[in-house]
């Protein structure tokens, strides 16, 4: 459960309640509203929403809706319609709601809008509140938990400390639905050019936190990974000290993996502090003994105790049964051909999208559905989708699809579809047709939610070609790996049109799919994935998940063999591959295997 939905799971029902006395001042003979724009049914926060209103209504006597407004292209006819219908109060969810507010409210101004967990609308309106969080409730209990993790039980302050945030500029393509419009970025050496000269005088010890990596390819502008002033190439690195250009430096493990550390001893000069001496470190949380995971950090009891009744509540909602799976559902052999994973994520995807993109032009085009395996050993030996036949729960689903993504489906035709299917091929080594000896299949440096895999079409991909795409998505136009591409047995024609519905973050981040085409994009969902296949199964309770052909290695024409790493616990489903065979274990926990390929 994310931190978000946690909240909003324990105080929607509150607020909607806390609400009652304007309920009854308002709408004696009114309809009261809540327009919902995630979906109901997975006994979350909407489902909070709505039996608060209900339990409201029956006290108070007023009528209720609860209505779904699964398209954002809705919001303001559903508003509009209700301040038609005579509505006392509309209350409508999150910040999506916020412009359709501002532009309906000052025609109904004896309807009372109430925007719940978001952030109030400038100007203000006479007739719009919103209810938001309380932020620093947050930092209250960041500063509590410092202080009991210290040796003295508090926290020290010492002047002269600044601290200066860089992000990636490219947030604002992967939250692009909630940041366009609202924010804009900046280069992060350019920011770092600006902000730091002008908090050097004030500051004794200045801080960076980068949401970045370290490159050391040219600099062009706008790159994710930190390059020039900052860094300026490996040699000013000393892995030893912990320094980037003598400066104290680390970078935590990803994952959650490894705690960064930077302990520095301060003293004070005369005219200020400085720094005497420091150490850095990557502290692992965890490490693998005989293929187990052993924690290394210790829990603290109080905070163990003050977040309990949180955790239980938590625990009991994530495994609350939804359905029930005919079948194993598994990752381990995800890019080596038909997946089950992909193909339940493909399913949900297509169900959900169809609906509603019924009655516009995108309906009479084909439908297909994109999904990349998130949780393919990228991150270790364990990380793996492994579901057996029976009872799914929530958590399951969460293994299904990590990510907060929302779903986007966008229009692309016979090329661009080609082409996103070449980049995705780039997850694959190059194999050399003549060489007997055995040869990786993966390429390392790519991780593997790169490679998606879209469900409605049919095509091979030719490993033994070169990447078309390589790093930073360079071109290679000489070379071609996907043949033989079809839809319903045709070979796909260049200008042929299809529907791919895939997530936000793939969309909005370019490449094949023209980020900033607003023609391109059919639907704009506010629902997440997880949230769609959460409802897809709820919806048919026993699943039988179907995996139908979609991608195959083109035919080499003599024996090949390429090796590829997956999880020790793949070897129960080597019976029905025998093209598959183990090979000796790796030394960091992966189990290695063969692929037989003609």
């Amino acid at each position: 459960m994310t931190a978000r939905r946690a909240l909003l799971q324990l105080t929607a029902g509150a607020v909607l309640i806390g609400l009652s006395g304007l309920a009854k001042a308002r709408a004696a003979n009114g309809l009261v509203a809540l327009v919902h724009t995630q979906a109901a049914g997975d006994d979350g926060p909407v489902d909070s929403m709505i039996a608060a209103l209900k339990k409201l209504a029956g006290e108070k006597g007023f009528p209720m809706r609860a209505i779904y407004a699964a398209d954002a292209a809705t919001y303001g006819s559903i508003f509009r319609t209700l301040g038609d219908a005579g509505a006392a109060i509309v209350v409508a969810t999150f910040n999506e709601v916020a412009e359709p507010i501002k532009e309906v409210a000052p025609s109904y101004p004896n309807t009372k809008f109430i925007q719940l967990f978001a952030d109030p609308l400038q100007p203000t309106l006479p007739n719009v509140v919103t209810v938001g969080y309380d932020y620093y409730l947050g930092c209250y209990l960041s500063g509590l938990f410092a202080a009991r993790m210290s040796k003295t039980g508090r926290v020290g302050y010492i002047g002269g400390i600044g601290v200066v945030g860089f992000v990636t500029p490219q947030i604002m393509e992967w939250d692009k639905a909630h940041l366009a419009g609202r924010v804009q970025t900046i280069d992060i050496v350019d920011a770092a050019n600006r902000y730091v000269p002008e908090l050097r005088p004030k500051v004794d010890l200045l801080i960076a936190l980068s949401h970045s990596g370290i490159s050391t390819a040219e600099r062009k502008g706008g790159e994710e990974e930190v390059v020039g002033p900052f860094y300026d190439g490996l040699p000013g690195v000393d892995a030893v000290r912990g320094t980037l250009n003598g400066v104290p430096a680390v970078m935590p493990g990803f994952w959650g993996s490894h705690l960064g550390v930077i302990d520095l001893t301060l003293a004070q000069n005369g005219t200020g502090w400085k720094i005497a001496a420091f150490t850095c470190a990557a502290r692992p949380i965890a490490e693998r003994k005989n293929e187990k995971i052993a924690s290394l950090a210790a829990d603290d009891p109080a905070i163990n105790g003050a977040i309990a009744p949180e955790h239980q509540k938590t625990l009991v909602w994530i495994c609350k049964p939804i359905g029930h799976l005919t079948h194993a559902v598994n990752s381990y052999f995800a890019l080596i051909g038909d997946d089950a994973s992909l193909a339940l994520v493909n399913q949900a995807q297509s169900w959900y999208a169809r609906p509603l993109l019924a009655n516009t032009p995108a309906a009479a085009l084909p439908l297909l559905s994109a999904a990349a395996p998130f949780k393919e050993g990228y991150q270790s030996p364990d990380n793996f989708v492994d579901l057996a036949a029976g009872t799914i729960a929530i958590k399951d689903v969460a293994d299904l699809y990590m990510y907060p993504n929302t779903v986007v489906a966008v229009r692309v035709n016979g090329d661009q579809l080609r082409e996103w299917l070449e980049r995705s091929a780039e997850v694959f080594s190059q194999i050399d047709s003549g060489n007997s000896a055995p040869q990786p299949l993966l390429n390392s440096r790519v991780p593997s939610y790169v490679f998606d895999v879209i469900s409605g079409v049919t095509y091979m991909i030719d490993i033994t070609q070169p990447s078309r795409y390589g790093a930073r998505g360079v071109r290679n136009d000489e070379a071609h790996r996907i043949v033989d591409l079809r839809h319903d047995g045709v070979p796909v024609a260049a200008d042929q049109e299809f529907i791919v519905v895939t997530n936000n973050y793939r969309a909005d981040s370019g490449g094949v799919v023209p980020k900033d085409d607003p023609q391109a994009f059919v639907l704009r969902a506010p629902d997440q994935t997880r949230d769609v296949i959460v409802r897809y199964i709820l919806q048919h309770k026993d699943v039988d998940v179907v995996t139908p052909p979609v991608w195959s290695f083109a035919p080499i024409g003599k024996p090949v063999s390429v090796t590829f790493e997956s999880s020790p616990t793949a070897s129960r489903y080597l019976l029905a591959r025998r093209d598959i065979s183990r090979l000796p274990d790796t030394s960091d926990g992966y189990a290695a295997f063969a692929l037989k390929l003609i």
